[in-house]
């Protein structure tokens, strides 16, 4: 579980450097697993983030910690990846444009890219 602990650490450490670049939203910093103790049963466990950036997200109820945490590790990479796919479209898209219609710059870009891929000290 400490692998994934590091995981989680990491790649949401990733997306906070990246989300706090431009628009930041307190919650958006936040990823949890809950523990849920009812009806007399043995808890029940599910990852949720009520985000802005990334959009609010609940896992279906599992039956340990570590579930919880791969399904947590899973979110966190999608959410990941997919906004480092929108920027490496974003920079092509913008590199078509002329210096006047763009709304940001490519370097302004590529910093949002190494935030993410955790290259944050190029350019």
């Amino acid at each position: 579980m400490k692998e994934l602990e590091a995981e989680i650490i990491d790649l949401s450490g990733k997306w906070c450097k990246y989300v706090g670049m431009d628009h930041c939203k307190s919650r958006d910093f936040f990823w949890y697993i809950t523990k849920s103790y009812s009806y007399g049963e043995s808890p029940k466990y599910y990852a949720y983030h009520n985000g802005y950036r990334a959009d609010s997200w609940t896992s279906q109820e599992v039956d340990s910690e570590e579930d919880a945490m791969l399904l947590l590790v899973d979110k966190l990479r999608r959410t990941v990846n997919k906004e480092i796919r929108h920027i490496k479209e974003s920079i092509e898209h913008t590199k078509s444009l002329p210096q006047e219609e763009r709304w940001y710059s490519i370097e302004e870009l590529e910093n949002e890219l190494n935030a993410l891929e955790g290259n944050e000290n190029k350019n």
